[in-house]
C-alpha cells in the first residue's frame, strides 16, 4: 500500500509523535517526554540522512499514486496552490471517509472535518493575503498530507545496531520551518482532522512499480 508510509504526524496541541517504519515494524516517540530508545534511534538515523542516497524515484512520481489510491472513494479534495502552501505546509487535503486508513493513526472511525474557508479570522491566516485567503475550501477536508521523498540506507551503523535497528531504515527530510507550519495548523484543526507526512517504504523504481501495479489490480 503506498501510504503505508515512514510518517512524521502532528497531534493536536503541538504533541508530536514520529514513526519510523523498518522492515521490522514502526517505532515512536513523544516529544514532550523524556528520550526514549526510540527516540535516541530518530534522532541518530535523521542525522546520519546527509550521508543517505535519494529513492530512485521523484517526489511527484510517488504524489499522484498515492492521491489516486486514497481519494478512489471521495471527491473532496484540495491542492492549495503555490502561495496558499507555503503558508499551509500540505500538498493535499481529503474528506476521507473510508474507515481502512483511520487506524493507522489510531482513530476507529474517520474525524468529522472542517471548512478552511470558515477560519479566514484565525490567527493562523491572518498573515495570508485576502486574493489567496479565498482560495481557501468551501467544504470539509479531515486529512492534511504533506507528500515525502525518502533516503534510505541498508547498513545502520554500529552505534544504531547496538539500539536496535539492524536492517535497511528510510529517513526522511523535515525542515524546521515546515514542521513549525503544521504543528500551528494542526493546532487550529484540534480534534476535526489530522496533518501527517507520507513517504513510502521502499526505495527502488522497479519496487515502485510493483507496488503501483498491485493497487491498481
Amino acid at each position: 500500500m503506498l501510504f503505508n508510509s515512514v510518517c512524521k504526524t502532528f497531534a493536536k496541541a503541538h504533541s508530536n509523535r514520529i514513526k519510523i517504519a523498518s522492515r521490522t515494524g514502526a517505532r515512536r516517540r513523544n516529544v514532550e517526554k523524556p528520550l526514549s530508545l526510540d527516540a535516541i534511534i530518530f534522532d541518530l538515523a535523521l542525522r546520519l540522512r546527509p550521508f543517505m542516497p535519494d529513492a530512485e524515484f521523484e517526489e511527484k512520481e510517488y504524489e499522484g499514486p498515492l492521491y489516486n489510491q486514497i481519494e478512489k472513494n471521495s471527491n473532496l479534495l484540495w491542492s492549495p496552490g503555490q502561495v496558499l502552501e507555503t503558508h499551509l505546509g500540505i500538498d493535499r487535503g481529503i474528506f476521507l471517509e473510508e474507515a481502512l486508513i483511520w487506524p493507522f493513526f489510531s482513530f476507529q472511525a474517520p474525524l468529522k472535518g472542517l471548512q478552511l474557508s470558515r477560519y479566514k479570522s484565525n490567527p493562523f491566516f491572518r498573515s495570508i493575503r485576502k486574493d489567496s485567503q479565498r482560495e481557501l475550501p468551501n467544504f470539509k477536508l479531515n486529512l492534511f498530507i504533506q507528500a515525502k521523498r525518502p533516503s534510505y540506507s541498508t547498513k545502520p551503523n554500529k552505534k544504531l545496531k547496538s539500539l536496535g535497528l539492524t536492517s535497511k531504515y528510510w529517513s526522511i527530510e523535515i525542515k524546521d520551518d515546515q514542521k513549525k507550519v503544521l504543528s500551528e495548523l494542526s493546532a487550529m484543526i484540534g480534534s476535526k482532522g489530522y496533518v501527517c507526512y507520507a513517504s513510502p517504504v521502499f526505495d527502488k523504481k522497479k519496487s515502485f512499480i510493483i507496488t503501483l501495479r498491485k493497487t491498481q489490480s
